[in-house]
């Protein structure tokens, strides 16, 4: 469970599943124009005389993107370059993204998600089943007025029964980025989580997509992320 959690705070863009059925994925995530490869690389931040400087590499993510603007591909790697999980997503005839196959560095799939839609195509749960397709954990949306996800409740499976284990509360921008992420519930009893994050967007391209933003928690840097956007 831990592991799950630690991929969903770390991956944003991946875990907004749907939209409207007019929308593609592109759309949803806020990227705009024909998006080819998206590469996302997270780097430790820290704070000297006034300026904001990298502090070593943490993760870096790559996705896929058809000419439809659907993501059919995720991979994240470590610090090393080594291949830590692969994603493969599937769509239904509207071009929903309903389900997320995700495999270890050995090809062996351990984790698999299945997305359920509201009749005006939004992305209202999601359930993640283990290797064996037993139910582990699923996740509700709220959408604000633009149709950006706003709240998040995350449960688990236990002992056949569903529990609340974590809440996210998003804010955005006039342009639909997102400018702060709380969380607050437990991995396991006794182990609270309790987080803000804020962003501040430094760089955008040709194309005003964000390529350089910074993130804080408790108003303490922790990250520079970058992306290289390549387009058709």
């Amino acid at each position: 469970m831990k592991k799950l959690l630690l991929i969903l705070l770390c991956l944003p863009l991946l875990f907004s599943c749907g939209g409207n059925k007019k929308e593609n994925w592109l759309t949803k995530v806020n990227l705009k124009g024909k998006v080819k490869k998206l590469t996302e690389t997270t780097f430790n931040a820290k704070e000297a005389f006034g300026d904001l400087a990298k502090d070593g590499l943490e993760y870096k993510y790559k996705y896929k993107i058809d000419e439809d603007g659907n993501l059919i591909e995720f991979n994240q790697y470590d610090k090393d370059g080594e291949l830590v999980l692969k994603q493969k997503c599937k769509y239904d005839e509207d071009g929903n993204l309903i389900e997320i196959n995700q495999y270890d560095k050995d090809g062996e799939l351990v984790l698999k998600q299945k997305c359920k839609y509201d009749e005006d195509g939004n992305w209202i749960e999601e359930s993640h089943y283990d290797k064996d397709g037993e139910l582990e954990s699923k996740n509700k949306n709220k959408y604000d007025e633009d149709r950006n996800i706003i709240y998040q409740e995350f449960f688990k499976e236990i002992n056949k029964g569903v529990e609340l284990y974590c809440i996210y509360n998003k804010k955005y921008d006039e342009d639909g980025n997102m400018t702060e992420w709380t969380s607050f519930g437990y991995f396991e009893k006794d182990e609270e989580l309790d987080f803000m994050y804020k962003y501040k967007y430094a760089e955008f391209d040709k194309k005003n997509n964000w390529i350089v933003r910074a993130r804080y928690s408790n108003d303490t840097p922790t990250a520079i992320e970058e992306r290289e956007i390549e387009y058709y």
